[in-house]
């Protein structure tokens, strides 16, 4: 059977729609689906959209992120990332003690801390369990009130933003790019949502303005799904 794969996207400054078209077979390829050349249409607050897979419903369940200037081509990142600052009072046993980050997509690294309440908290992320060649300050700058910002492997200052509440925080490394791009949310920020066996419809909200990579994993279906990436959204 041929397989076919379709994009159509409509952009907008205040939201995307992007409807994606799947042929549900095995063994779809893995290039990108939607890769256009020229400028990107900037994407402010919320991007949504709706999957067609052409059959159903039950509908695979599918998880979209969008993650601002991912490269899902990288490759030659770090081997382990860890978050290692004030959470572990800067102690360097956790790099073998505890598993660290976990890289969910090439060079997309993803991690969990509870936090106290503080006006500051401080860390580096720690590759390769060495202090050389971790991210730290650098780039354009950090924005601590809304926790996010670049980051460079050159092991320089100390990343700092602002933790308002106490709990758990969930820490993002883009390394896809130089300098790298980091955040720190709540669980509810992340910018991810799920889609369920009888509805297609995502929404990614609370989107900064910039030009972002769709990622689309069926965790249950990987080899008849791999993952897929829509760039310049």
């Amino acid at each position: 059977m041929k397989k076919r794969t379709a994009v159509f996207g409509t952009a907008m400054i205040a939201a995307v729609l992007a409807t994606i078209l799947l042929a549900r077979c095995a063994g779809n390829p893995e290039d990108t689906l939607l890769d256009p050349a020229g400028e990107s249409a900037l994407a402010e607050g919320v991007i949504t959209g709706v999957l067609d897979w052409g059959a159903g419903p039950p509908y695979p369940l599918t998880v979209v992120y969008a993650v601002s200037s991912y490269d899902p081509g990288c490759t030659g990142g770090a081997t382990s990332v860890h978050v290692t600052g004030e959470n572990v009072n800067w102690d360097t046993g956790v790099w073998e003690s505890t598993p660290g980050m976990t890289e969910i997509f090439p060079c997309l690294w993803l991690g969990d801390e509870v936090l106290a309440t503080d006006d500051q908290f401080e860390w580096k992320f720690v590759t390769n369990q060495s202090w050389d060649g971790s991210y730290a300050a650098g780039g354009s700058g950090v924005d601590e009130t809304a926790r996010r910002g670049t980051t460079t492997a050159t092991n320089g200052e100390n990343l700092r933003v602002s933790i308002p509440v106490a709990g758990e925080y969930w820490f993002l490394l883009n390394a896809s790019s130089d300098p790298a791009y980091f955040w720190v949310l709540t669980p509810d920020q992340f910018p991810w949502d799920t889609t369920g066996t009888d509805s297609t419809r995502f929404t990614i909200a609370n989107l900064p303005a910039g030009a972002y990579t769709l990622i689309l994993s069926v965790p249950s279906e990987p080899e008849a799904f791999p993952t897929r990436y829509i760039r310049g959204i």
